[in-house]
């Protein structure tokens, strides 16, 4: 019989990952079992026509923990966005500036119509004091925290909404305050950035410091028992350990659970010879989202952002790269959904914006989970990835760490 592997890991995802290195590192024999031809599970980046493409519209927020403590950013060599916003409202862009970052540009946007003086101060507060989000209890939604903070109307739908909206992938702000206080901090606490060679550097990264051999893709699980992984193809490899670090669904299904509920959305990529803003910034829609017949003011993006000024390695020279991001169920699930992105790109950018070139559009329909999941596993099997706890790439390298560190206890 054969000798059994020290631990398999199943799903080469961050999560996976993170924690085949983690065991790795001290001499455990790990085997990573990954059932589609790549590595990296949500977060990839693909190469078309020259332009560095992420499946879905991605970022690394610097100050994360366990990123720090778990990545090299210099490898990385990460690129920074403006810290801040322009927000589309009334048919004019609008600045929105960390005042601690950039105050000059903080003084200047005190005026405009996002929201009132008071309501940048008390941006500002919760920018120098995120643990403030600590004192709300766990069943307080995000938008009932900010409404407690002292937010006005204006300024929830025209900033928080596109913003935080595009961070949880949902517009009415009903994710829980746990997961804003820890979003939050992170804003709060450092840049945020993309890897010079796009998101799925992160994962890259993981995998090169695993022995050679120790990933195997196209090898998909059909079952999981304690000491034994049975794949599709009838095989099985024997484990001391087994830790499912698949993604939310597929966990599920090994888990023995119904398939969890997503939050959807859809990034669209188009290439163009001048860049809409020559700057690296985020660009929200503060006009709302109507989608309907594209007419008037509002329209399904989310966000946009033109990703070859934030890194020049996004697109061959003499192009640029704009990402827009939807999140608005009703279009989420148009079959116009290109027509109706650039039916607002032309209000916003004039009709030059209707000979943009469409790349492609990413339509990614389980995302982020809605809840964390609760699993019952057998002896010797353990879970990892985001959705066992507060979605997020932070969170699902820190699940591999600490199933890493279970496993050594067991």
């Amino acid at each position: 019989m054969n000798q059994a592997w020290d631990c398999v890991v199943v799903g080469a995802g961050v999560a996976g990952l993170a924690c085949a290195r983690s065991l790795s590192r001290i001499g455990r024999r790990v085997l990573v079992l990954e059932g589609s031809g790549r590595i990296g599970g949500r977060v990839a980046t693909d190469r078309v026509d020259g332009f560095q493409l992420d499946r879905g519209f991605q970022v690394l927020l610097a100050a994360y923990p366990t990123a720090r403590a778990e990545l090299d950013y210099e490898a990385l060599r990460l690129k920074p966005f403006y810290p801040g916003a322009l927000v589309r409202v009334n048919g004019r862009f609008e600045r929105v500036a960390d005042p601690l970052l950039r105050p000059a540009d903080g003084l200047r946007s005190l005026t405009n119509s996002i929201g009132s003086p008071g309501d940048k101060l008390r941006v500002a507060r919760l920018r120098l004091q995120p643990a403030r989000l600590a004192r709300y209890p766990d069943s307080c939604s995000t938008l009932e925290a900010l409404r407690q903070e002292g937010f006005g109307d204006a300024i929830l739908q025209r900033f928080f909404r596109p913003f935080l909206g595009g961070v949880f992938l949902e517009n009415e702000l009903a994710t829980g305050v746990r997961k804003l206080e820890s979003v939050w901090r992170a804003f709060s606490g450092g840049p945020t950035v993309l890897p010079e060679r796009g998101m799925g550097a992160i994962p890259e990264q993981l995998a090169e410091a695993l022995p050679w051999g120790a990933v195997r893709l196209h090898a998909r699980v059909q079952a999981v028992e304690s000491g034994r992984v049975v794949l599709e193809d009838g095989s099985s490899v024997l484990a001391k350990a087994v830790v499912l670090a698949s993604g939310p669904r597929e966990l599920a299904r090994l888990a023995g659970l119904p398939a969890p509920a997503m939050h959807a959305t859809a990034a669209l990529y188009f290439a163009c010879s001048t860049p809409p803003h020559r700057e690296p910034i985020l660009v929200l829609n503060g006009e709302g989202f109507r989608t309907g017949d594209g007419g008037g003011r509002g329209g399904p993006i989310q966000t946009l952002v033109c990703l070859s000024q934030v890194s020049r390695s996004y697109a061959p020279a003499g192009s640029e790269l704009v990402s827009v991001s939807v999140v608005d169920r009703e279009a989420l699930t148009a079959g116009d959904l290109e027509w109706r992105v650039r039916t607002q790109l032309m209000q916003w950018y004039g009709p030059g914006a209707a000979n943009w070139r469409h790349l492609r559009t990413d339509r990614i329909a389980h995302a982020l989970p809605l809840a964390p999941l609760q699993l019952s596993l057998p002896a010797s099997v353990y879970a990892a990835g985001d959705a066992l706890g507060l979605a997020s790439l932070d969170g699902a390298l820190q699940s591999g760490v600490e199933a890493a560190r279970s496993v050594l206890a067991s």
